[in-house]
This record gives C-alpha cells, structure tokens and sequence, in this order.
C-alpha cells in the first residue's frame, strides 16, 4: 500500500476595519506533503513508514499590538521554513475499511526547521557554543495519527485528521532535571 498527499491553502481576508494601512491580510498560509508506504503483515494490518514536510508559503504577521499612534503594528511571526516540520515515522498502519486508518509509530524522528534567525527563539531552536541560533531541532518520540475520508452525501465529503507526538528526549531531559531537585 502506497498513499501520498499534499494540501496547500493560502487565503486572505479584506476587511475596510483594519488599521495600519492595509485593507487585505493574509488570514491561512500553509502546506503539507505526506506519503506513507506499507507492507501487509495481516488482514487490514500493515507495517508501515511515513514521512511528512509541513510549513507556509511566505511571511505572516500578528497585528494583536498597537503603535504609538494606535494603528495594528505588523510583527513578523512565521516565514517559509520558518518555521518547517518533518516527520519520519515507522509503525504500524490499521485500516480496518477504506474510509478509516490508524497509523502508531513508537520510532518516530521530528524535526523543527528556522531558517529565519529572528524568529528562531520563537520556535525553541537551541543555541550553538558560538551563542548563534541552530537551524534545526530533532526530536525522537512517538507518533499515531488517525484519519477519516468518507462521503458524507454524494456533493458532501469529510476528510478528518487527528494526529499527535509525544517527544522521548523532552521526557528524559524533564526525569533528569526532577531527579536532581530531589
């Protein structure tokens, strides 16, 4: 079994209320690419591998704070590849019928990519011996995902996503700091 995917959404929103100077905001950007490849070890059971790269298109901004004048302030919060996310999982894959599979990885690698040095803090990049912010952070831990496709009528179709990691060195490192408190 072999699926592959990529969604992309990049929208924005017109609004005469915004201060600032500008009247269109950019209100979705991002992207994702996915192919997960499995080999059936049983009957609706598959071992499984998974790889995934998430991140948006171009610069994002919030507007939640104000300038000297009251007008939105525009504060460069996210750019492409800043931050990305790739996963690479293997696991096992349950697809009990066409319209639902549950995929369980308990070896899974993030990692968090910032090529953008200025928003680097915001997305916990580590520093270098040089003080100088990292371009990526890796994460080895847990990953399941579970995914609904279905049509709901013949014009209404529902395609649903959940999907969770839980990261091992975050957990080691929070046992290491708790056993020298004690």
């Amino acid at each position: 079994m072999w699926n592959n995917g990529f969604s992309a959404q990049y929208g924005f929103i017109y609004s005469d209320q915004f201060s600032g100077g500008d009247d269109v905001r950019k209100n979705m950007d991002n992207f994702a690419l996915q192919s997960k490849l499995g080999y059936k070890a049983a009957a609706n059971l598959y071992y499984s591998a998974l790889g995934s790269l998430e991140s948006q298109f171009s610069k994002g901004y919030s507007y939640e704070k104000k300038d000297v004048n009251n007008l939105d302030s525009a504060i460069l919060v996210s750019n492409f590849f800043a931050p990305a996310y790739l996963k690479l999982a293997l696991g096992v894959d349950y697809v009990p019928n066409q319209y639902l599979s549950f995929f369980v990885s308990p070896v899974t690698a993030r990692f968090t990519f910032c090529t953008d040095t200025l928003l680097s803090d915001n997305y916990g990049m580590e520093r270098n011996s040089k003080g100088e912010y990292k371009k990526v952070r890796s994460e080895v831990g847990a990953f399941a995902k579970l995914v609904s496709d279905f049509d709901l009528l013949s014009n209404v179709h529902i395609f649903s996503s959940l999907e969770g990691f839980y990261a091992y060195n975050a957990a080691v490192q929070q046992y290491n700091e708790n056993l020298i408190d004690d």
